[in-house]
């Protein structure tokens, strides 16, 4: 009897140690060692005591001594700016350059990740620095707080039930489009700090218990001009769509209730934008969550 309680025990704190461990990847712009306001902000939100792991990363593009000088700047920057908020921890550098990707996408892996043990005591400033402040910088106001699952029925009721035939069995009950989302120019690759943006709204998503999602990409192409399926354009707007839904589910979420749709220009915010802030606009990536109807 002793023996499995010990052996129930020796399970319990593993579990609790995998569930403790804590980690934040800090996302640079191609060939940049210099920390970007949202990298400051999320650095600003890590509880971080005692010890911590920090692992520097690069792309592949370039030589491998020059990959490896790029990281050891990358780490030392984020060290720097680490011990000044937190100077009795004690940091742990690791140079791994190209040789140790953390992400599939090359340009995802321009990043220092950040590893701590999470103790009870600051579980709470944790979650509050995370509602309070990067949910909130992400999200429209009307959409900052997350609803609770008990809380969905009263939104669902403002709905007109089903968007298309692609969810003939659900019902939309919240739609939003991600705030501060960045594209490389015509090409399905992410801005670094755009990903801080994906991985709080896999946060926000996993409140969704039950709930499926679907990803929506848009392109900037001006009312006159048809974008039409299997144009660059619109397979643009479906590779968009693809990267999101990818990294929401290597932030969390499950994959089969996750899906991805191009939209191409068929649903302009602005028909004929007069400036960047509404091509923008135009060019944007949408979540659209949906309820399983009551049977």
């Amino acid at each position: 009897m002793s023996r499995i309680l010990s052996i129930t025990f020796l399970f319990l704190s593993l579990t609790i140690c995998l569930h403790a461990q804590q980690k934040v990847s800090i996302y640079f712009p191609f060939g940049s060692a210099e920390l970007s306001d949202t990298a400051k902000q999320t650095l600003n939100t890590i509880p971080v005591t005692g010890t911590a792991d920090l692992s520097g990363h690069t792309d592949t593009i370039g030589a491998t001594t020059y990959n490896v000088q790029l990281a050891a700047a990358r780490l030392k920057a984020v060290s720097v700016y680490l011990k000044r908020l937190h100077p009795r921890t004690i940091f742990y550098l690791h140079n791994e350059g190209e040789l140790s990707p953390v992400e599939h996408v090359d340009s995802l892996n321009r990043c220092v990740v950040i590893s701590w043990q999470k103790s009870a005591d600051n579980t709470s400033s944790m979650q509050q620095g995370v509602e309070k402040g990067a949910i909130s910088r992400q999200l429209p106001a009307t959409e900052a707080s997350a609803d609770s699952p008990d809380e969905m029925d009263a939104i669902g009721s403002n709905t007109t039930g089903t968007i298309d035939s692609l969810h003939p069995n659900e019902i939309l009950v919240k739609k939003f489009a991600l705030q501060n989302i960045l594209f490389e120019p015509d090409r399905a690759i992410l801005m670094p700090p755009s990903v801080y943006t994906v991985e709080q709204t896999a946060k926000l998503l996993s409140a969704y218990n039950g709930y499926s999602f679907e990803v929506r990409g848009h392109v900037n192409f001006t009312a006159d001009l048809r974008v039409e399926p299997g144009t660059p354009p619109f397979e643009l707007s479906i590779n968009r769509a693809k990267l999101v839904k990818q990294l929401l589910i290597q932030y969390g979420l499950p994959a089969d209730k996750i899906t991805a749709r191009g939209m191409g220009n068929s649903e302009l915010i602005y028909p004929y934008p007069q400036n960047l802030e509404e091509k923008l606009k135009n060019m944007r990536v949408e979540v659209l969550i949906y309820k399983p109807k009551k049977k």
